[in-house]
């Protein structure tokens, strides 16, 4: 990911347009994400599972084909499921709050292997250098980021098995509607 101030991705997108997106759902850390709404520069009144994303935006709607949706499942059926922990909160520098999943590395991959594959869809348009994997964490208004890490620590690591992706559509309503698309298990071609 190119060209970013802080060389770093962010994940969903600013803008409340309609688009696709590939996420790594956690639905073991939906607690920590429960009823807060995306903000610091995200869209506003997006309320999305917990979740890694992989890739954002994707293809437009209207080429969501079977093509792309058979690619998608030959390239996850190839993973083979992992685990990992989330424990440290971080903090962008434009603002959003995130956890950091380790071991990194699988992520990282994931996504570098979505851009070899649909190289005209880059993650973040192309506007960062790095990949950070993360799962970000909208804070409360009265909360700060060391109260976020006060809860983790208090309740131990968030302990998660990656073993699909899913393919997400967000409508650019008021609403945000975000529709889940198709799934991708891992594991299902991995010998």
């Amino acid at each position: 990911m190119r060209g970013g101030r802080d060389g770093v991705s962010r994940g969903m997108p600013e803008a409340r347009s309609p688009f696709s997106a590939l996420l790594l759902p956690v639905p073991v850390a939906d607690w920590l994400v429960a009823g807060r709404a995306m903000t610091d520069g995200y869209a506003a009144g997006l309320v999305v599972p917990a979740h890694v994303t992989l890739l954002v935006p994707f293809v437009p709607r209207d080429e969501l084909t079977d093509g792309v949706l058979t690619e998608l499942e030959a390239l996850f059926g190839d993973v083979v499921p992992f685990s990992f922990e989330l424990a440290r909160a971080s903090r962008f520098p434009d603002g959003p709050v995130y956890l950091a999943p380790d071991p990194a590395a699988p992520f990282r991959h994931l996504v570098m292997e979505l851009a070899r594959a649909f190289p005209e869809h880059p993650p973040d348009e192309g506007r960062f250098d790095g990949v950070v994997p993360h799962l970000t964490v909208p804070l409360r208004e009265d909360e700060q980021l060391d109260d976020l890490q006060h809860l983790l620590d208090a309740q131990g690591p968030v302990r998660a098995l990656a073993s699909e992706a899913q393919l997400v559509w967000v409508d650019g309503t008021a609403e945000e509607v975000v529709e889940v698309v198709a799934r991708f298990p891992f594991g299902t071609t991995a010998a």
